[in-house]
């Protein structure tokens, strides 16, 4: 069923970068999506803006889902997008914590009858490795791992109760995204703000593709449309390197661009994303340049007012 005026809705990660862009959509669309939402987070409480709040009725759950979850209320859709929180996304414990969210998450669904969309990572199509023959090649092989064994316990063990949607999401850019800075866009626009310098430590052959937030939310909403079972691509299919993506920003700004010579060698992760284009009827909205300079003309009015 596809989300109506009669929905309710279980959002769990809510504060996150994809949650809250999620309900910044919500807010701003025109559509209603349901009646009643429910956010669950872990840490900080979701920004909940004054038209939101008018439009739905809103609950706010914070509670630990690596423990057993309880019952929240009764629902008609569920968006998992619960990680781990923890610092490096790549490591074996971190793995381990999201399957455990996962399996919990799993266990709760199969005492009701949901349509669900669980959010897992693009990386477990693979990724392509720059230079093969390089001994210091970015491993990714227990990131991948945990969550290939979340998404097949999805599939596997929320039927028949649960109309499940595996959604593999890759990079995106948006408001949002401008206060974590370990991103290298937000590194980049920083430097060139700051500095002068936009200074591009890694390999610049790497390369990305991104998907602004409002079309991620519009693609994540309207997977409730795709048949259960489907596995979505969530991101862009239009690839830019990261020397593409520094010498535009300074080119912009007027800084100067500083490429390391010194670097563990990159890849390239690009999302393959035709079928799901067809399967949502959805496009994919602002081209990398359009999002990088609304992401500029943001960082540069924070950077004004002394933020």
């Amino acid at each position: 069923m596809y989300l109506d005026g009669d929905s309710s809705i279980l959002i769990t990660g809510a504060s996150g970068f994809v949650g809250q862009s999620i309900l910044d959509y919500m807010s701003n669309s025109e559509a209603i999506y349901g009646k009643r939402i429910t956010l669950i987070a872990n840490r900080s409480l979701p920004i909940l803006t004054t038209k939101l709040k008018e439009k739905y009725k809103i609950q706010f759950i914070q509670k630990d889902l690596m423990k057993e979850w309880g019952s929240f209320g009764d629902f008609t859709h569920f968006i998992n997008l619960a990680g781990d929180g923890t610092e490096d996304p790549y490591s074996i414990q971190s793995g381990e914590k999201f399957l455990r969210i996962s399996r919990n998450a799993v266990k709760w669904i199969n005492n009701q009858d949901l349509n669900v969309f669980h959010a897992s990572s693009g990386a477990t199509l693979g990724y392509v490795p720059i230079d093969t023959k390089a001994t210091n090649v970015w491993n990714k092989e227990n990131f991948i791992r945990y969550r290939l064994e979340a998404e097949d316990s999805f599939l596997s063990e929320a039927i028949p109760h649960a109309n499940v949607r595996i959604g593999k999401l890759f990079s995106f850019m948006g408001p949002r995204i401008v206060s974590k800075k370990q991103y290298a866009i937000n590194q980049f626009i920083d430097g060139a703000i700051t500095t002068g310098v936009v200074n591009l430590k890694g390999d610049s052959r790497t390369i990305r593709s991104y998907l602004w937030c409002d079309n991620m939310a519009e693609w994540i909403l309207k997977s409730f449309l795709s048949p259960s079972d489907s596995i979505l691509n969530i991101g862009s299919s239009v690839g830019v390197s990261m020397v593409e993506l520094g010498k535009y920003i300074a080119s912009k700004t007027g800084a100067s661009l500083e490429i390391s010579t010194d670097f563990e060698t990159g890849d390239i992760y690009v999302a393959p994303n035709e079928d799901t284009l067809k399967l949502l009827g959805v496009s994919e909205g602002l081209s990398w340049m359009e999002q990088v300079d609304e992401l500029m003309q943001k960082r540069t009015a924070e950077a004004k007012h002394g933020y």
